[in-house]
This record gives C-alpha cells, sequence and structure tokens, in this order.
C-alpha cells in the first residue's frame, strides 16, 4: 500500500490489523525508520514477503542525500534490511 493509493477496503483491513495488534502503527513504524535512517520519509509500502508483512519506507538521507530503503517487519518493528535504491 503507497501512502496516498487510497483503496479503503485495504486501508480498513489495515486499521483492523493495528487495533487488534497484529501489525505496528504507522507512526511507531516511522520513528523507527528515523531512528535508523535520519532524513525525509518519500513513501511507505506495506507488502507481504516470504510470508510475513513488511513496511518498505524510502528516506532521503539527511547526510549524504541518498534515497535508503529501510524494510521492518510489520508486526514487530524488526529491522530486516537497509539498502541504498
Amino acid at each position: 500500500m503507497a501512502r496516498g493509493n487510497h483503496q479503503p477496503a485495504q486501508d480498513e483491513h489495515v486499521r483492523s490489523a493495528v487495533a487488534r495488534g497484529e501489525l505496528l502503527p504507522l507512526p511507531k513504524i516511522l520513528a523507527l525508520a528515523q531512528a535508523r535512517v535520519a532524513g525525509e520519509m518519500l513513501e511507505v509500502e506495506l507488502e507481504r514477503d516470504d510470508g510475513r508483512l513488511v513496511y518498505e519506507i524510502k528516506m532521503l538521507a539527511s547526510v549524504n542525500g541518498r534515497v535508503r530503503e529501510i524494510k521492518l517487519d510489520a508486526r514487530t518493528g524488526a529491522l530486516i534490511e537497509i539498502e541504498d535504491d
């Protein structure tokens, strides 16, 4: 789910999963991403990767101006990967 891409049924499904504690809320995920790569958030997607839900956050790093992609487990917030995009 890309931010700004409004799909009401999918949005409601995500909100329900957050309410049940199955997914971390977006503000928490963004704070975790900022702690890993300081900068401006460009895009957020929620995707299924190897059977688990993953938040993919693209950040414009304030240190070097590079676009970095941070992958976090959507349930726990655990870091999966950081890569240059």
